[in-house]
């Protein structure tokens, strides 16, 4: 069949989305649309440019000490770090190619900081894009595009569907990162909660929120749902887990879709 597929936000659980692809291609459907936010931007560009399996060996190398190469810290200027290192890597893995010379249709969402706004992009160089849709408050500085400040995608379209509205496809295939947890936290677990844990926490409250809300008016034909405690939404380095526990569960929706 041929498949749009749309890739939600959710950090680290987006290496999910590398073992979507690989079991729908697995299993001869074409894939004529991506589109996605923060994460799921990133991962998408791979899978248009046709680099993912060159996402999947990096990403199975990156380490807890290869972080803060990653994130590119700052002096506060917007965000804590500027994803120049994760750039650089994707730059490496994708080259210079702009998102309208692509060989599939590619969307990324952003979200325009002044405005509060949606904002898709289909054209221009494609890491700049990745770079906007992964922008992730006070964690990424802002990126700067056409006389606007961008921050990440999730903050108004965790997973966005719509931009598939019009293509050309037998099934839009959507991959949410923010499902109920499979393990409900217990009294033990918040009393060990940070600062940091706590913000996430209250990011995927958001996220999940706002995805709910949107699905009403534009459900995708099949939703492959990934739990928000597979991964921390930072655990960069947690790779091949989160592919392999990925897996189980999109062979488990794909199988139940007939797919």
């Amino acid at each position: 069949m041929r498949i749009a597929l749309a890739l939600g936000a959710g950090g680290a659980r987006g290496y999910a989305h590398i073992a979507v692809v690989e079991e729908l291609t697995a299993r001869g459907h074409e894939i004529v649309a991506v589109s996605g936010a923060s994460m799921g931007a990133l991962v998408g560009a791979t899978v248009v440019t046709g680099h993912l399996a060159e996402l999947k060996e990096f990403a199975l190398g990156v380490k807890p000490t290869n972080l803060v190469r990653l994130l590119g810290p700052t002096i506060p200027a917007g965000g804590l770090a500027s994803a120049s290192g994760a750039m650089d890597e994707l730059r490496r893995v994708i080259g210079d190619i702009r998102i309208e010379d692509c060989p599939i249709p590619y969307t990324a969402v952003a979200s325009d900081i002044v405005s509060q706004e949606e904002v898709w992009i289909t054209t221009g160089p494609i890491v700049d894009a990745v770079r906007a849709s992964i922008a992730i408050p006070v964690v990424f500085t802002p990126a700067s595009r056409n006389g606007r400040w961008l921050l990440d995608g999730g903050c108004t379209n965790p997973l966005p569907i719509e931009p598939l509205s019009k293509v050309e496809a037998d099934l839009i295939v959507a991959v949410s990162l923010q499902e109920p947890p499979r393990t409900p936290p217990t009294s033990n677990d918040m009393v060990k909660l940070d600062l940091a844990s706590a913000a996430i926490l209250a990011t995927d409250a958001l996220l999940s929120s706002l995805q709910r809300a949107r699905a009403v008016t534009t459900p995708p034909d099949v939703l492959i749902g990934i739990p928000c405690d597979l991964v921390r939404f930072l655990d960069m380095h947690r790779a091949a887990f989160a592919i392999d526990a990925g897996r189980e569960i999109v062979i488990k929706a794909l199988d139940e879709a007939g797919l």
